[in-house]
């Protein structure tokens, strides 16, 4: 796993389980997250940042403006 994260390099990237853990992240892997690195490594879990953190609002906040200036696919 940490052969494919090293592969994407600088792009960040991170694994996560079914329930959200965070279970291995490449070195810039954490830098969307502004705060979860201060976190445990073992007490990361998305789900969990995204309504408990108070960074997490700017989070989804760029999110929302790279989804919506992203023009839509259209199937043929």
């Amino acid at each position: 796993m940490r052969l494919l994260l090293e592969t994407v390099r600088p792009s960040p990237a991170y694994v996560v389980s079914r329930s959200m853990d965070g279970l291995a992240h490449s070195p810039g892997g954490l830098a969307p997250y502004a705060g979860i690195e201060y976190w445990p490594a073992g007490q990361r879990n998305l789900g969990r940042y995204l309504f408990l953190h108070p960074a997490a609002r700017r989070v989804l906040d760029m999110t929302a403006t790279r989804t919506e200036s992203t023009p839509s696919r259209q199937e043929p």
